[in-house]
């Protein structure tokens, strides 16, 4: 098999910062990056247990992904009476860009599972079709914190955004065409802070989102029940958030917990009477727990803990009521390290994640992923001032664990089996 799959990142940031007074400053970021990838996999599928074969058909994937973005942001405080006005607002640009392009279709080779035959794609080359999607949006933003006294703080802004997405796109009968979208999104947030005590608080917040058709992709659609086809409504995303922070031991550890709910409006999904509609929601529901800090002067943790349910909550009768793929309900994290000297540091933690459906409304016979967990260790030793030496070994059990599977449920990507990293850091 000729499979492979080669990936290259260009990457380039240029920040300014200047402060305009001693409670004012002024930030200018600009970034561009440049992916590209290029895969041929060769896929197994349609198992036939009488003759024992399985089919294998080719997947290449050709790839190319451009952005660049510029944000020029000023942040200030203000004094006005007894409230303290901490101020954040920008204007910001990004140009976005994806082109893929097509390789020439393959014919399916059939095999036998228990004496496979080699197999070689040989022709490589691309067919011509292709899909070239761009956006254009201009972003300005406006968020104000205000501190009313010691112990409330009140956030609250928005951003507006206007977008303009362009696909063109050559079909497989090689002829161009181009569909355009543009419009505007809206979005907010707002939250309230309380502190009883100096070393504890809790909060309450709102926020939304919107993605509007072909946001994920680049890929807009003539189709007119297809989500991405520009009449098509904005996907709306609306979380609300609770939770409370305390800190313990004079400051030095810190203990979290958040309860959210999040709700995705304006998914496309089929009526009872076959129509397409924006009537499709789904909800995400949770808990997380944290502790992050020093227990004493020389040791030091971290750890997380999860839970999440997920449900479509109004979609077509094969999934309502269903949780969402590749969602585990249970999650966890634990690092903690040791400073045995001032020149020697250890750790090691831990890294879980329950099982996750795979199914879906998928008829077939897809298996859900098992929950795995996966231990890592490191060391370092610092020379001296300018020069340290650490190792990170991952996976130290060789755990073997799926890491995802692909939409179909025929193909799946294993986790990191165990492997090592020797860095070394010169500070000057």
């Amino acid at each position: 098999v000729n499979d492979f799959e080669e990936a290259q990142t260009d990457a380039f940031t240029l920040k300014f910062e200047q402060d305009v007074s001693d409670n004012t400053m002024f930030i200018n970021t600009a970034r561009y990056a440049k992916t590209k990838q290029e895969m041929l996999l060769t896929s197994p599928f349609n198992y036939s247990t009488t003759a024992n074969t399985v089919t294998r058909s080719m997947h290449a994937k050709w790839q190319e992904n451009e952005i660049f973005t510029n944000q020029s942001n000023f942040t200030t405080e203000i004094q006005t009476g007894m409230l303290l006005h901490k101020i954040s607002t920008g204007i910001e640009l990004t140009k976005e860009n994806q082109l893929t392009k097509n390789y020439t279709a393959q014919t399916a080779q059939a095999s036998n599972l228990y004496n496979p035959t080699s197999i070689s794609w040989d022709d490589l080359s691309l067919s011509g079709q292709k899909s070239d999607g761009e956006t254009t949006t201009v972003g300005a933003y406006l968020f104000d914190s205000i501190n009313i006294g010691e112990k409330v703080i009140f956030t609250g802004g928005g951003r507006f955004d206007k977008y303009d997405t362009t696909n063109d796109v050559v079909s497989s009968t090689l002829v161009p065409s181009t569909i355009e979208d543009k419009g505007h999104l809206n979005s907010y947030k707002a939250g309230l802070v309380y502190k009883p005590v100096d070393n504890g608080s809790v909060y309450i917040s709102r926020a939304t989102t919107q993605l509007p058709p072909g946001g994920a992709n680049f890929t807009l659609s003539a189709t007119t029940t297809n989500a991405n086809n520009p009449d098509m409504e904005p996907q709306k995303s609306t979380t609300d958030e609770i939770g409370t922070k305390w800190d313990l031991l004079n400051n030095r550890l810190s203990l979290t917990t958040a309860i959210y709910k999040t709700v995705v409006e304006n998914e496309t999904m089929t009526e009872a009477d076959g129509t397409t509609s924006q009537n499709g929601e789904k909800e995400v529901k949770g808990i997380e727990f944290g502790i992050v800090g020093d227990i004493t002067d020389k040791w030091s943790m971290s750890a997380g803990l999860a839970k999440m349910d997920t449900e479509y909550t109004n979609s077509t009768s094969t999934n309502e009521g269903l949780s969402l793929r590749f969602s585990p309900e249970h999650t966890a994290t634990l690092w903690s390290t040791y400073k045995f000297t001032p020149a020697i540091n250890a750790g090691a933690g831990a890294r879980y994640v329950g099982s996750q459906n795979a199914k879906g409304s998928i008829t077939s016979t897809v298996p859900d992923i098992d929950s795995y967990i996966v231990y890592d260790a490191m060391a370092s030793y610092k020379f001296n001032k300018n020069l340290t030496y650490q190792l990170n070994v991952y996976n130290l059990t060789d755990e073997e664990y799926v890491s995802n599977v692909n939409n179909s449920g025929r193909r799946y990507t294993p986790g990191a089996s165990r492997s090592g990293l020797l860095s070394l850091a010169y500070k000057f």
